[in-house]
C-alpha cells in the first residue's frame, strides 16, 4: 500500500481461496505471517492455471527494505507455496514452513504452469531455513516436470542463504538463476528428486 507499518498476520485458517495471503507495495515496515493453514480445496478464479493458486505473497513493483518473517505455516494444493518479490533489507526469514503439492493425475505439472515451494525474485539477505517441501504420488522420472516443479527458486537474490531444507519428489530440489552474489546453498536434505540442484545462467562471483 506504498505505506511505513507493521502487519501482524497469525493463526488464520484459509480456503478456498485464489490468493490466499498478498502483500503488494507494502513499504518500509515489519510483517509477520505466522502459523496459518491455507488449503484452497477447490479452485475458484485460476491464478495462471486450473492449480493456480498462491499461498503467500510479498510484491513490490520495486525493491523494498521489509523486517520480514514468514515461520510456521502449513501451505499445501497451491502453484506457488511462498512467492517473494524485491523484498530487502538485513533481515528477512522463511522458516519452518511446510508446502505440500499433490499430484493430480499424469503429466501433471502441465507446459507453462511451473510450480514452486518457495520463489525468491530479487531479494536480498533473505534467509531461508529449515522449511519441507513435498509432493504426493510418484517422484518425476523425466526432464519435464523437473523444469515445473522447482522446491525452491532463488532468482536475481544476492546474500540469501539457502539451508537446511528438505525437498522430497521434487522435479528439481533447488534451482537458481541469474546473480546470486554471495548466496550460500549449504546442509540441505533432498531425497527422490528429479534433480538436486540445477543452476541456469547464474553469476555467482567469488565463492571459497
Amino acid at each position: 500500500a506504498n505505506r511505513n507499518g507493521i502487519a501482524y498476520i497469525d493463526g488464520n485458517e484459509l480456503k478456498k481461496f485464489n490468493n490466499g495471503i498478498l502483500l503488494q507495495d507494502f513499504g518500509t515496515g515489519d510483517v509477520d505471517i505466522l502459523n496459518n493453514e491455507l488449503n484452497p480445496l477447490s479452485f475458484i478464479t485460476p491464478f495462471g492455471s486450473t492449480i493456480g493458486n498462491a499461498g503467500i505473497m510479498v510484491f513490490n513493483t520495486v525493491p523494498r527494505d521489509i523486517d520480514l518473517n514468514i515461520n510456521d505455516n502449513d501451505l499445501k494444493k497451491l502453484r506457488y507455496g511462498i512467492w517473494l518479490t524485491n523484498v530487502e533489507g538485513p533481515n528477512q526469514a522463511v522458516f519452518n514452513n511446510k508446502v505440500m503439492f499433490n499430484q493430480f493425475g499424469p503429466g501433471w505439472p502441465s507446459a507453462g504452469t511451473t510450480h514452486y515451494g518457495i520463489r525468491l525474485q530479487g531479494c536480498d539477505n533473505t534467509v531461508v531455513d529449515d522449511n519441507e517441501i513435498k509432493k504426493s504420488g510418484p517422484a518425476p522420472t523425466s526432464s519435464n516436470p523437473a523444469d515445473l516443479l522447482r522446491g525452491i527458486s532463488v532468482e536475481n537474490s544476492t546474500d540469501c542463504d539457502i539451508q537446511r531444507n528438505y525437498m522430497f519428489k521434487m522435479g528439481t530440489g533447488i534451482w537458481g538463476e541469474d546473480v546470486l552474489f554471495g548466496s550460500r546453498i549449504r546442509c540441505n536434505e533432498m531425497k527422490r528428486n528429479f534433480w538436486g540442484i540445477n543452476l541456469e545462467n547464474v553469476s555467482i562471483g567469488n565463492h571459497f
